[in-house]
């Protein structure tokens, strides 16, 4: 960074954006209100998402967990989203929405359309936030465009929320890490792009207000809306699995190959990873012995994408390869969409909604990813250095409770007949 670039950035989003982060963390992982509470609400997200099994044991039998994959995890998604549709028909997910943006617009200084799309970002994708303030979008300045795609990239949208917790990761740390990655996201992204332009849409009065109305005429058209949707991100996570594990085993085949020429019959890309990001995750808190299977998760997410960094996460939790605090450490550092298909993804989607500026766009990509990237790390630092595995442990790995699952399946079962 340039002395001139330095001297134009604005120190009071950068420093709020971090005490928020801090402050979050402190409340969440350090006092046993936030503790107990996120602990409450990630498990109800998990019995919420339980309900799902009524649709799927319905659909495709009892026998779905020979596929479970794509028979419990994806439909999670359709349901998911279709809630979150119904939500935003009824207005609910508007308003929280703004009172998040109220908060870190009233602390942090940044402007309201940034603010606001940042918030959205918390609960959907980018550039599906983006829609939050579609009608500003062509207003926006380069740093508040660089803002708003750095959150697409240090945030994870509610549907892709459920698969998660279906891999087996804490419910209540992955609702700390949005939480605490939205106001870091806006610190980073100023940090790299401050503001050097008049903004357009800095105040509430510029915006008005994030825009309420439902493009669904009820409840119904919302709810198989939201599941039409889902349809997409379902076939588009089904075919990134499938392509990225297979050429990463072809990359890990030719590399145990080479290195079986130079006597190096292990190498492959995780080994490699997981050295590359030792010193990394290392300074975010891992204990030093977890470093190479954290770091090997973390590279993953970082190189390839999120599902298969929490793929590989959930079957080093089941085995207990690691130890609780590395489980932490490492669900809060992958926990964001800061990978290379996720900027294909907001190119697109962004130079759809304003062609205008889609020069713009390609040109900051690849830093806006960066900065997201340091936004998660930075959100997995705090959480390296606030929890304490021993006083007060919150991670719960049973995903769902067996007894609660197959309560429900029944329950449906018995109203159906």
């Amino acid at each position: 960074m340039s002395k001139s670039t330095f001297a134009k950035i604005k120190w009071r989003p950068v420093v709020w954006g971090i005490v928020l982060q801090m402050v979050l963390g402190l409340l969440i992982l350090r006092t046993e209100a936030g503790r107990k509470t996120f602990a409450f609400l990630g498990k109800q997200v998990e019995h919420f998402q339980s309900h799902v099994l009524a649709g799927v044991n319905f659909v495709f039998g009892e026998k779905y967990g020979d596929f479970e994959f794509i028979f419990k995890l994806m439909p999670t998604v359709i349901f998911i989203n279709s809630i979150v549709s119904v939500l935003y028909h009824f207005g609910l997910m508007q308003m929280l929405v703004e009172k998040f943006a109220v908060v870190m617009h009233s602390t942090m200084g940044t402007t309201a359309a940034e603010t606001v799309c940042t918030a959205a970002s918390m609960f959907l994708g980018q550039p599906e936030a983006s829609f939050a303030i579609k009608p500003y979008l062509s207003l926006l300045t380069k740093s508040e465009l660089f803002a708003i795609m750095t959150a697409g990239f240090a945030s994870v949208s509610a549907d892709i929320f459920g698969l998660f917790v279906m891999y087996g990761i804490s419910s209540s740390h992955i609702l700390t890490a949005v939480l605490m990655s939205a106001p870091a996201g806006l610190a980073v992204s100023k940090i790299i792009c401050p503001e050097t332009e008049e903004s357009q849409t800095k105040t509430w009065r510029q915006i008005k207000s994030i825009n309420s109305r439902s493009e669904s005429a009820n409840v119904i058209e919302a709810a198989a809306k939201g599941a039409q949707d889902a349809m997409f991100v379902v076939l588009t996570v089904i075919a990134c699995l499938i392509s990225f594990l297979s050429i990463i085993s072809f990359i890990n085949a030719v590399l145990a190959y080479l290195g079986s020429l130079v006597m190096l019959p292990d190498l492959s890309l995780n080994l490699i990873l997981s050295y590359v990001m030792m010193p990394l995750v290392f300074l975010m808190g891992v204990p030093w012995k977890d470093c190479k299977i954290v770091g090997e998760v973390v590279g993953l997410k970082t190189v390839v994408n999120e599902f298969v960094g929490y793929t590989k996460l959930g079957e080093f939790i089941k085995i207990d390869a690691i130890s609780t605090k590395s489980q932490v450490i490492a669900t809060y550092a992958l926990c964001g969409f800061s990978n290379p298909m996720t900027m294909g993804v907001i190119v697109g989607g962004l130079s759809v909604l304003i062609p205008e500026k889609k020069n713009i766009v390609s040109e900051i990509v690849v830093r806006t990813w960066i900065a997201g990237c340091i936004a998660c790390f930075m959100t997995a630092c705090f959480a390296g250095l606030l929890y304490d595995e021993f006083s007060h442990p919150i991670l719960n790995n049973a995903t769902l409770a067996s007894n609660y699952t197959l309560t429900t399946v029944s329950s449906y079962t018995n109203v159906s007949s």
